[in-house]
């Protein structure tokens, strides 16, 4: 009885086949792989996009935001001027305004007042045993005051009498204070100091 081999007489595949299929499965893998990069490259430009998109909208955000400030810092400044005028032009008018009263207190007193005419009443009202050191006018006439000294009361107290009845004091009375004089026992210092005078 005769084997027959079938095996041999069956084409079996060549050795370029083998290496044309191992190429596909290379070449399919290889455009997988740039596939997946194309992918990913796209997702990564399309965040990037985003990205932008936000930054840009960001930004334009941040300059509305910056003008408003600005705008409201010019607001401030501008108030700010006003409010140094408002007070410069009140300031203004509070001293018009003094001035003004000043002029409505009118005191005739302040025109009547000579001080030839007080010195010639106090001359005329001058007693012996009596020295004047010092006369002051006060607040513009209204007010005087007397030191002295004097080695006699009695004399002291005529000169206060005929200050007292002088037209030109206005008949206003004096306040007197009397201290005993340290370098001269016998002689006593003097103050006489009058009332407001009226006209």
């Amino acid at each position: 009885m005769q084997d027959i081999n079938f095996y041999d007489h069956l084409s079996k595949p060549s050795r370029y086949a083998i290496k044309a299929k191992l190429a596909s499965v290379i070449l399919l893998a290889w455009a997988s792989f740039l596939a997946m990069i194309l992918m990913f490259q796209v997702i990564f430009m399309g965040f990037e996009q985003l990205r932008c998109f936000y930054f840009e909208h960001k930004e334009k955000t941040i300059l509305r935001e910056l003008q408003g400030h600005f705008q409201a810092s010019n607001n401030a400044m501008k108030i700010y001027q006003l409010t140094e005028a408002l007070n410069a032009s009140s300031k203004e008018m509070h001293q018009r305004s003094a001035l003004l009263q000043h002029f409505q207190n009118y005191d005739p007193l302040l025109v009547q007042f000579s001080p030839s005419l007080y010195l010639k009443a106090l001359a005329e009202s001058t007693q012996t045993q009596l020295w004047l050191t010092q006369v002051s006018f006060l607040n513009q006439g209204k007010k005087i005051k007397l030191e002295g000294k004097t080695s006699s009361t009695s004399q002291l107290m005529k000169f206060v009498f005929a200050l007292e009845n002088a037209a030109d004091f206005h008949h206003q009375s004096f306040e007197k204070t009397m201290n005993a004089d340290a370098s001269d026992p016998s002689l006593q210092e003097f103050t006489l100091t009058s009332s407001e005078l009226k006209p």
